[in-house]
């Protein structure tokens, strides 16, 4: 956007878009950071085997990685900071230069997570023609989910309820390392083992453990992990869609997130450089 012009000096845009912009920013990037974490064990329900508090975020792969919206969030207040005054043309350029090395790091985490975002919806569509499976009618998920998933076969998905352990019986059984894993939780490299085991289907594996999980994450812990089981054995595959819809939800809303950070501290630097150098 171009800059106005008083004397010798260079005022930066204050349009409503821009405000728009900063107070979206406050308001969606808590939420962002929010989305990834694990859900918390409700007052009264945690055993002493179980962690009691949320004590850290989820680890996660590459689809929903919380370091990458806390990197590029952490840059926005320092950058915004001088966008409502007028500076002159030398005073610009500084704040360019800081603008531009306290926001590249950020940006291009950010940046380089779109890539992998892309390979990992293509790997879990990849799973439509793995493993084995019963066929059929296929459950019927909504159009939010099936940005991320196909349509798994509701026979796979009522082996699955069928067959999935209780969350203390995988723990039990858990080989891996994770500190979540450790704590009670279920993670998913124990869960698809474990189903693996019992014939089930790849892709109704996945879908599984991203509804019980909410999209949050590679765990969950064990109080929701029994919750939404429960619903599902009592409501059949409708309730599981539910649930699916919402880990899609989101994983939408954190990916949106992520690229309107991205966006905001790329314009910010761009709309420096010019009102530095360019005016």
């Amino acid at each position: 956007m171009p800059s106005l012009r008083h004397g010798r000096h260079t005022t930066q845009p204050t349009s409503m878009m821009r405000v728009i912009r900063l107070l979206a920013v406050a308001s969606l990037g808590a939420s962002a950071v929010e989305s990834f974490a694990p859900t918390r064990y409700a007052p009264g329900r945690v055993t002493s085997n179980y962690v009691s508090s949320r004590q850290a975020l989820v680890p996660t792969d590459s689809v929903s990685d919380p370091a990458v919206v806390s990197s590029v969030s952490s840059f926005v207040g320092p950058l915004i900071s001088g966008i409502f005054r007028e500076v002159d043309p030398d005073q610009a350029k500084g704040e360019f230069w800081f603008q531009f090395v306290a926001g590249s790091g950020g940006l291009g985490i950010g940046i380089a997570q779109i890539p992998k975002i892309a390979a990992d919806i293509g790997q879990i569509r990849d799973l439509a023609n793995e493993g084995p499976t019963a066929g059929g009618e296929t459950v019927n998920i909504g159009p939010l989910a099936s940005l991320f998933y196909p349509a798994p076969s509701a026979a796979d998905v009522n082996k699955v309820i069928s067959k999935v352990p209780t969350a203390e019986a995988i723990v039990k059984q858990s080989t891996s390392t994770i500190y979540f894993a450790k704590m009670g939780y279920v993670v998913e490299e124990d869960f698809t083992k474990v189903l693996g085991k019992a014939g089930c289907n790849p892709l109704a594996i996945k879908t599984a453990f991203d509804a019980l999980s909410g999209g949050k994450g590679s765990a969950v812990d064990p109080i929701t992990f029994a919750d939404k089981l429960g619903r599902w054995k009592e409501e059949g595959t409708g309730a599981f869609a539910r649930d699916l819809q919402g880990a899609a939800v989101t994983k939408i809303s954190s990916y949106g997130t992520l690229l309107f950070l991205v966006g905001l501290v790329g314009d910010l630097i761009i709309e420096s450089g010019i009102n530095g150098f360019l005016d």
